[in-house]
C-alpha cells in the first residue's frame, strides 16, 4: 500500500483526439499515483477467450459482467453490492464540491482528486460528457435487477442493416446505488439544476464498450430522466487500446493510446509512465471458472414516468444511426446541414443522416425539433426519418397541429402493422 503523501493526480500536457467522441465536450489525460481500492479486476472464465469483470470499492463488488470475445456481442451484467457498503469516506469528503455548479473541467480534476487516487496508479482521461440514464435498451438505468442480465451496452453500437459498427462510445448507465437508497425529494431538486448549462456532473466509469458505472449522481440521473435529458458527467476513461504505426509491434512505443472513444498521441508524454500503462494492458489474466454471483441493488418499486423514460432514450443500434450522421451530440446540429439534407428528402444518405439528427435533436431538447419533424413528417417518403420524426413528434402531447397530422394518417392509413400508424395511434395515451 502505498503512503498516503504519495497519492495524486497530475494533469499531462498531451494531443487529444475527440473527432470520434461525439459526446465528450472536452477531455484531459492525467497521470493518478493512487492506492488502487477502485480497481477493476478481469479473470477468465471457461475459455480464455471470455472475460469476467468486477469493479469493487475497497473489497466491495460494484458492477460484475461476463464479457464475451466478440466486440459486437452483448454480455452479461449483474449489480453490485451497493457503493453505499464501500466505506468511501473520499467520496463523502469531495460531495460538497461535486455537487456544487460546474466550473470547468481543470477544476473538477482538482476537486476529484480524493476519488481519482482511489484508482490503480496509471493513465486516464477524464471527460465532461454527456449521457443516458438508460441502458440502451429501453431500460431506466436504475431498474436493474441483482441476477446477470444480458446488457447490450457491454458491445459495441451496431447497425447492422447498415453495416456500421462503432466501438468505445460510452453514452449509457448503469447504478452503483441500491435502488432502496431514492430519494424523490433529492431527485426533484435536481430537476431545475439539470437544466442550466453549469449543471452539477454525475461521476462514472466507463467499464465497457458504450457503460458507464456510476459512481456518484444517481439522483441528478433520475432527475434528468424525469425531464428526458441527458446527464452531464464526468467521466474517468481507463485505458482500453493502443495504436501502433503499422504493424503492431509491441516492444515499441505505440503512436496513440486509446481510452474508449478518446485517443491520444503518445508524443511528448513520459516514455516509462507510456510503458507501464500498456504493460496493464497486455497482463495475462488468470483463470477463474465461477459465474457471476447475483448482487444486492434491487429495492423498491419504480414510479412509471422513470420506468417509461429508459425507452425515450436511443438504442444501441440507434446510438449507431446517430454516430453515423457524423454530428456532435454536444452542440447544435448546423443550419446548412440541416438545410442540404432536408432538400433531399428522396435520397437514401440523405434519409439515414435526418434520422440520426433527430435523435441528436431530441437529446439535445433542440427548440427548432418540432419544425422540422413536422416537415419531415409532410416531405420525406415513408422511411426511418420519417418513422423517428413521428415519433419525436408523439412526446409532445397536446399540440393542435400534432394532434391533426396524426389523425390525417389515421384516417387515410389502415394497415394495423404500419409503425407509423401505431406511433400516431398512441399519441393519445397517457
Amino acid at each position: 500500500m502505498l503512503h498516503q503523501r504519495a497519492l495524486r493526480v497530475t494533469p499531462l500536457s498531451a494531443e487529444i483526439d475527440l473527432s470520434s467522441a461525439p459526446s465528450v465536450r472536452e477531455a484531459r489525460l492525467v497521470h493518478v499515483q493512487g492506492c488502487g481500492a477502485l480497481a477493476e479486476r478481469r479473470y477468465h472464465y471457461g475459455s480464455e477467450n471470455d472475460a469476467r469483470s468486477v469493479l469493487t470499492l475497497h473489497k466491495t463488488p460494484l458492477l460484475q459482467m461476463e464479457l464475451p470475445l466478440c466486440p459486437t456481442c452483448a454480455g452479461l451484467v449483474a449489480a453490485g453490492h451497493g457503493i453505499e457498503n464501500g466505506n468511501c469516506a473520499e467520496l463523502e469528503a469531495i460531495s460538497e464540491r461535486i455537487n456544487a455548479p460546474f466550473v470547468s473541467l481543470e477544476q473538477s480534476i482538482r476537486d476529484l482528486e480524493p476519488l481519482l487516487t482511489l484508482l490503480k496508479t496509471g493513465l486516464y482521461v477524464v471527460a465532461d460528457a454527456l449521457c443516458v440514464p438508460a441502458d440502451g435498451d429501453g431500460s431506466f438505468f436504475w431498474a436493474v435487477q441483482n441476477e446477470p442480465k444480458r446488457n447490450p451496452a457491454t458491445g459495441m453500437a451496431v447497425d447492422t442493416e447498415n453495416d456500421d459498427y462503432f466501438d468505445g462510445q460510452p453514452l449509457y448507465l448503469y447504478p452503483s446505488q441500491s435502488a432502496a437508497r431514492f430519494d424523490a425529494a433529492r431527485a426533484d431538486y435536481y430537476m431545475p439544476l439539470m437544466t442550466q448549462p453549469d449543471a452539477p456532473r454525475a461521476i462514472a466509469y466507463t467499464v465497457a464498450e458504450c457503460l458507464n458505472l456510476l459512481l456518484d449522481g444517481h439522483h441528478k440521473s433520475a432527475a434528468a430522466a424525469a425531464l428526458h435529458r441527458p446527464v452531464p458527467c464526468l467521466l474517468i476513461l481507463p485505458l482500453s487500446g493502443m495504436e501502433y504505426h503499422g504493424t503492431f509491434y509491441f516492444s515499441k512505443k505505440p503512436k496513440a493510446l486509446i481510452f474508449h472513444s478518446v485517443r491520444v498521441r503518445t508524443d511528448g508524454l513520459p516514455n516509462e509512465l507510456v510503458k507501464a500503462t500498456a504493460a496493464d494492458l497486455k497482463a495475462n489474466f488468470p483463470l477463474l471458472k465461477q459465474r457471476i454471483a447475483p448482487g444486492k441493488l434491487v429495492g423498491r418499486d419504480w414510479e412509471d414516468r422513470l420506468l417509461r423514460a429508459g425507452s425515450e432514450y436511443p438504442s444501441t443500434r440507434e446510438l449507431a444511426e446517430m454516430l453515423s450522421a457524423g454530428l456532435s451530440f454536444t452542440e447544435p446540429v448546423p443550419e446548412e446541414w440541416l438545410r442540404q439534407h432536408l432538400a433531399q428528402p428522396e435520397r437514401e444518405d440523405a434519409q439515414r443522416a435526418i434520422a440520426g439528427a433527430i435523435m441528436i435533436m431530441e437529446l439535445q431538447t433542440d427548440p427548432r425539433l418540432r419544425a422540422i419533424a413536422l416537415q419531415i413528417a409532410r416531405e420525406f417518403p415513408v422511411c426511418r426519418a420519417r418513422r423517428f420524426a413521428y415519433r419525436a413528434l408523439s412526446r409532445m402531447k397536446g399540440d393542435a397541429e400534432i394532434e391533426q397530422l396524426f389523425i390525417d394518417y389515421l384516417v387515410e392509413h389502415d394497415d394495423k402493422h404500419d409503425l407509423m400508424r401505431e406511433i400516431a395511434d398512441g399519441y393519445w395515451d397517457e
